[in-house]
């Protein structure tokens, strides 16, 4: 009883998962840092190599090229990497090829002298940021007791918000030297050193262990994962009988080989996503929640902040202690979504109209005159980073991990991780040319509009999974999108009476279809079959 009581307690778990848990936060504030050090940098390197994107109208191009190239890279080759790499190496060997992509390119970075070098090596970081994005949330799902999960698999974007923090840091030490971009650039070689080195003794997620066919390394990692033996065994048992019922669907499905292997491809996978009721929900909730982060507005100011309080009128040193302060709001206020992401659920949508006022509220900032501008475009931003926080930033990586059952785990994921790596790259492309045509103002305005989109996207597209074990999420997915969204749309107009769309072949439960964004069963009767 004391064991069962435990294993859902932070406070409680065996030096191996903390040693996995390190690793995870290790190489989400590479993900971070990796990615912030061409915020600040922007404020020198265009210039340095010859580019004038205060006047030139190409060269504003090459700056959104050269800040989107390793997002296009991730998204289009990186996700897509890693599913053949985590069949090959395992979790670990993808973390570990990630970490020395992003080691070779952050230093390669702050010694190039031209505009495609440093293009290049930002490309070349995307294929570690996208299968290290794409492999690093379904770990720390898979080593997680299911009642606790998303408090661990927060961990990645809690820490993604430490790395942000520190490249803001390293920024502010070094920003009045001559080359302090290529330091910028640069320094972000620092947390690769140990996760690269660390992995190696992290155990292997038992869940890709016992997808292979290796019950022994399973059933050793279990048990380095779980303070006591008998939880050990019975995730085991549930482990083995996932699998066996899932190896039964494929060979009704004419999946399976003669020799009990699946025959089921990477095309066909990800065919899957598209045709199987299941997986279809799963692919389109993920992509909804993983479009509305960069709906929300959250990127413009971690890509562009520096260049936002200078166009504000800020000096150099106010622009990067604004994203220090942006970096260190993020961090912190994650904390309060890791206490409570288990308990309030994975959406949190009230948090979205209150971005979209915050920034429609920045965005009014630079009306003012005088001093003052720059400190209430502070405040609204730090407003908007706060709420963002402890809402939508940690849940796209949370829920896309623990979404997909585990024949669609990898392709489910690294399709929802490369769609918020494509419009993150998107976002960095064209939003220099956003502030040129609508100024700073206005561009800000149009996300605090998205906002409101995503908002609605959400209530209508994605069900709850908070404290779900992977495997009950399949009925939990598998409510028709029309009958899901039926009864969504009857909770916000109770005074019309619309007709039931519930089909009466549907195999799903009442209390899955009725259940509010927290989690909780508001139709107030027990679950059924209909």
């Amino acid at each position: 009883m004391v064991a069962l009581q435990q294993e859902h307690d932070l406070t409680h778990q065996s030096r191996s998962f903390y040693w996995a848990l390190t690793m995870i936060s290790l190489a989400a504030i590479l993900q971070g840092w990796g990615q912030t050090g061409i915020n600040t940098a922007n404020i020198q390197w265009a210039k340095a190599m010859g580019l004038d994107p205060e006047h030139s109208s190409g060269d504003i191009w090459k700056v959104g090229a050269v800040n989107s190239a390793c997002y296009f890279f991730a998204a289009g080759i990186g996700c897509w990497l890693s599913p053949t790499l985590n069949n090959l190496w395992g979790r670990r060997g993808v973390i570990l090829f990630g970490a020395i992509f992003s080691f070779a390119s952050v230093l390669a970075s702050s010694w190039t002298t031209t505009w495609q070098g440093t293009f290049a090596c930002r490309a070349v970081l995307g294929l570690g940021m996208g299968s290290k994005a794409a492999t690093v949330p379904i770990y720390a799902a898979e080593i997680s007791p299911s009642k606790a999960r998303g408090s661990f698999v927060i961990a990645w974007q809690t820490w993604v918000a430490f790395g942000i923090f520190l490249g803001f840091s390293s920024s502010l030490i070094v920003y009045q030297r001559d080359d302090a971009f290529r330091l910028e650039l640069g320094s972000a070689f620092i947390p690769a050193v140990p996760l690269m080195f660390g992995i190696f003794f992290a155990p292997e997620s038992p869940r890709y262990l016992v997808k292979i066919g290796d019950y022994q390394r399973a059933y050793r990692s279990l048990l380095r994962l779980r303070k006591r033996p008998v939880i050990a065994f019975r995730d085991l048992i549930v482990l083995h009988e996932q699998l066996k019922l899932e190896r039964e669907l494929l060979a009704t499905g004419g999946l399976m080989s003669d020799n009990g292997n699946p025959v089921i491809t990477w095309l066909v996978r990800f065919k899957e996503l598209w045709t199987i009721r299941r997986t279809r929900r799963a692919t389109w909730a993920c992509i909804t929640v993983m479009l509305a982060q960069q709906m929300c507005g959250i990127n413009v100011t971690a890509f562009y902040s520096s260049w936002i309080f200078l166009s504000a009128g800020g000096s150099i040193r106010t622009a990067l202690l604004a994203g220090w302060g942006f970096g260190l709001i993020n961090f912190l206020c994650a904390f309060v979504a890791v206490r409570n992401i288990d308990k309030y659920g994975r959406l949190l949508s009230y948090t979205f109209p209150a971005m979209a006022i915050c920034l429609m509220c920045t965005a009014l900032a630079f009306k003012i005159e005088g001093k003052g501008r720059v400190a209430v475009l502070a405040l609204f931003m730090y407003l908007h980073d706060a709420f963002y926080s402890v809402g939508e930033g940690p849940v796209p990586f949370t829920y896309s991990a623990e979404s997909f059952d585990l024949t669609h785990r990898e392709i489910g994921m690294s399709l929802s991780v490369s769609v918020n790596l494509f419009f993150a790259g998107l976002l960095a492309l064209v939003f220099p040319q956003m502030i040129l045509k609508m100024r700073p103002g206005g561009a800000l305005g149009f996300f605090a509009g998205t906002s409101l989109l995503a908002w609605v996207m959400i209530w209508f597209l994605m069900p709850e999974t908070k404290q779900r074990s992977l495997e009950q999420l399949s009925t939990k997915f598998d409510v028709p999108l029309k009958e899901f969204a039926s009864k969504r749309l009857q909770r916000i107009t109770p005074w019309v009476h619309w007709q039931s769309s519930i089909s009466h072949d549907t195999n799903c439960d009442f209390d899955v279809e009725l259940e509010d964004l927290d989690g909780n069963n508001v139709a107030g009767i027990g679950a059924g079959k209909v």
